[in-house]
């Protein structure tokens, strides 16, 4: 069941790969004072980032990481308020 994978994995981690390594690029760019080649590998990383964190991440498959730290957040909050309330009323 579990030996086929489907694009959509692919393509996340392949985007994921992308940048890192431009991400990596840009900083051995900027040591070695290359500002040229860094310019354009923070174009590209641009280029990759933008599709990850504003399309992909959210509303793909991989939704839940970018949802279940706010689900965990306000369940902490509601929770929080709950015994302020029941601490007020005794």
């Amino acid at each position: 069941m579990r030996q086929y994978s489907h694009s959509t994995d692919w393509f996340f981690l392949t985007l994921l790969y992308l940048v890192v390594i431009t991400g990596v690029l840009i900083d051995v760019f900027k040591y070695l004072g290359l500002p040229m080649e860094t310019y354009i590998a923070y174009t590209v990383h641009l280029g990759f980032v933008t599709p990850l964190l504003i399309l992909e991440v959210p509303f793909a498959k991989w939704s839940h990481l970018a949802y279940r730290p706010f689900a965990i957040y306000f369940t902490r909050l509601n929770d929080l308020a709950k015994a302020k309330a029941v601490q007020a009323m005794a």
